[in-house]
């Protein structure tokens, strides 16, 4: 999740309720399809968008980074674990190489094909949330928390979660580096050697999110947080003709795309 960049282009100067919905309807999109290509597809055109908003391609991947052993992982159990009677395609059901286990665990192309398509459906929703609120500011956040009518309190909690979300990816980065830089061992050979190893960044952490949450909370009282229950905004939601639209576009694609399924396309 990324933090908000102000912006001029046009995914910035969309309606939020819009912009939730294309989420919801690209995210329905990324789970209908089972074959790689058209998951690759979806992935390439959001990464396009990313592109044209000129969003730091690094910001996207320090995201990633963490997910890339994840991703060899699910790669991996896909293509030893998923028998070839659950493919419908006789390609996917032959064998791209023998594992080291008996007499060779078979590696199947449909488990190679699923696990990219698991891989491309994460790319999608990270690429996703990180475009959805790094062009969205918080106050465009409330008022369709607002709009959907949900309590002022968890209203609070979600726009709160959104905001400090980022704050504390940074902050994480800032406390390894300060830590790395006074030579603290970072690293371990096991995995309890490694948590260990962690302990003099989350204890700095720790302290200063309580250091956060103490300022927050005065900021909020100094502010009448809570003395009336009637919210206003400055600014109102407001569709436009560019909204409804592309709105539109999007539903009848993914409508499209939908019929495809149907008829059977994107199986492995």
């Amino acid at each position: 999740m990324l933090d908000y960049i102000p912006s001029n282009s046009f995914v910035h100067r969309l309606d939020v309720r819009v912009k939730a919905l294309v989420f919801l309807l690209l995210t329905v999109v990324s789970f209908i399809f089972n074959h790689p290509l058209f998951n690759a597809v979806l992935a390439l055109f959001i990464t396009i968008i990313y592109v044209y908003i000129n969003i730091p391609f690094s910001q996207l991947w320090k995201l990633l980074k963490p997910l890339v052993p994840i991703f060899f992982m699910m790669i991996s159990i896909s293509g030893f674990t998923y028998p070839a009677d659950q493919f419908k395609s006789e390609f996917a059901q032959q064998v791209l190489f023998y594992g080291w286990f008996d007499e060779g665990l078979p590696f199947l192309y449909g488990g190679l094909f699923f696990g990219l398509t698991l891989i491309f459906r994460i790319y999608t929703m990270v690429v996703l949330t990180s475009l959805f609120t790094a062009t969205t500011p918080l106050d465009d956040f409330i008022q369709l928390l607002n709009a959907m009518r949900l309590p002022q309190p968890l209203t609070f909690i979600v726009v709160t979660g959104i905001r400090f979300i980022p704050t504390m990816q940074k902050k994480v980065n800032q406390v390894y580096d300060a830590q790395k830089a006074r030579g603290a061992k970072l690293a371990g050979n096991g995995f309890f050697s490694q948590i260990k190893a962690f302990i003099p960044v989350m204890i700095p952490l720790f302290v200063d999110s309580i250091r956060m949450s103490e300022k927050l909370a005065i900021s909020m009282l100094n502010r009448g947080y809570g003395a009336s229950k009637k919210r206003t905004a400055i600014k109102t939601l407001k569709m436009q003709s560019k909204d409804y639209i592309f709105f539109a576009t999007v539903l009848v694609i993914t409508g499209s795309l939908i019929y495809l399924r149907m008829l059977g396309y994107g199986v492995i």
